[in-house]
């Protein structure tokens, strides 16, 4: 389950723990996956900018370049 911007608890809906074997890897590992709906990628103290897309997977990643989370929105 992912959460919106206001906390609440919101289904899978971009298919985020299908790739929750990613965590801990480069972000390279990314260039790997198939899918068909978007992708935003967000570096180390990058700000992202807060509109919610409920289908878009949202990678974070940590200071040494390696996926930190994924998320819905």
């Amino acid at each position: 389950m992912a959460k919106d911007p206001q906390g609440q608890t919101q289904p899978d809906t971009c298919g985020a723990a299908a790739f929750a074997k990613l965590i801990g890897q480069p972000a390279a590992a990314l260039a790997s996956i198939a899918r068909d709906g978007p992708l935003r990628v967000i570096a180390y103290g990058a700000r992202a900018t807060a509109d919610f897309r409920p289908t878009r997977l949202t990678v974070r990643l940590d200071r040494d370049g390696r996926i930190a989370s994924l998320t819905c929105g």
